[in-house]
């Protein structure tokens, strides 16, 4: 039997989530163990459920052992918010695959970006330093520098509409496995529903987290 290791907010746990769990133990025969973030989550918010229900509710669909990512790393940026995870996991030396959601046409494209930012790393670094300077946000500046270093050396064929928050994350996920040099292999599986940042909830589509908890900050249940 293989151990797979997801790492998840669940903030909160939602359809999108059980689909990926269930796709991950319909096409391997696989323990899962979720590295989740505690009562604080990426966006320095309180999670809508304290770590405990989150964990019982991702153990009554499916996971088998949940383990609390640090303080320090549910807060941080998208790379060491997978630093920490990825740590985890290869520390624990029983995990054989990465389990984690794209929002792209081909699952290979997560895996070659995350290399060729890894190859052009320090003239990515600068582009997107200077970009700042101007005043992008970093998410406009990581999109710009990864383009125009991209155009520079025509390495793939990507759009610019592929720097979405899901597939940074999937990126950071495979280069800090190439990094730490691990054993764990990546298991991307696409993403199904809204797009991660929409916060639309009048929809018969299946909800983002980010609609949930719009949802719920606005007192609107029957959704």
């Amino acid at each position: 039997m293989k151990i797979s290791g997801i790492i998840a907010e669940y903030n909160p746990f939602h359809l999108g989530h059980k689909y990926q769990l269930d796709t991950l133990k319909n096409e391997l025969d696989t323990y899962v163990i979720a590295i989740m973030s505690g009562d604080f989550v990426q966006r320095g918010e309180c999670a809508v459920l304290d770590k405990y229900k989150r964990a019982e509710i991702a153990v009554k669909n499916g996971v088998d052992l949940v383990i609390e990512l640090p303080f320090y790393y549910s807060l941080q940026s998208a790379e060491n918010f997978a630093k920490g995870g990825i740590s985890i996991l290869n520390k624990l030396n029983i995990v054989d695959y990465l389990c984690f959601g794209f929002e792209c046409e081909k699952k290979e494209n997560i895996i070659e970006i995350a290399k060729f930012q890894l190859r052009y790393k320090n003239e990515i670094e600068e582009v997107l330093n200077n970009e700042m300077k101007l005043g992008k946000s970093y998410a406009v500046a990581y999109k710009n520098a990864c383009m125009k270093i991209n155009k520079k050396y025509k390495a793939l064929e990507i759009e610019d509409d592929f720097f979405i928050s899901n597939n940074i994350l999937s990126i950071e996920y495979v280069k800090n496995l190439i990094l730490s040099k691990s054993k764990i292999t990546p298991f991307p599986i696409k993403r199904k529903g809204r797009n991660y940042n929409d916060e639309n909830y009048n929809t018969e589509e299946q909800l983002s987290a980010s609609a949930i908890r719009k949802a719920i900050y606005d007192n609107n249940f029957e959704k």
